[in-house]
């Protein structure tokens, strides 16, 4: 990792939040977003990063959210 903080913050890496224009860049629709989203979940459980019960709660989150345009 390279965010600096307490030992944590090393082992995981580093956050780059992303701003209203990027976000809309890259996910111009909420269904581009949800589909990208389910994607990287279903490649994150079956890598075992994920347990299933989260990856669906996860999901509920990802379809619930703003993120996206209309």
């Amino acid at each position: 990792g390279e965010q600096t903080g307490s030992i944590l913050c090393t082992i995981f890496g580093t956050t780059t939040l992303f701003d209203h224009a990027t976000l809309a860049a890259r996910y111009p629709t909420h269904k581009t977003f949800t589909k990208a989203y389910k994607k990287a979940l279903r490649r994150s459980a079956r890598a075992g990063w994920l347990l299933k019960p989260d990856a669906r709660l996860m999901k509920r989150w990802a379809t619930s959210s703003t993120v996206g345009g209309s």
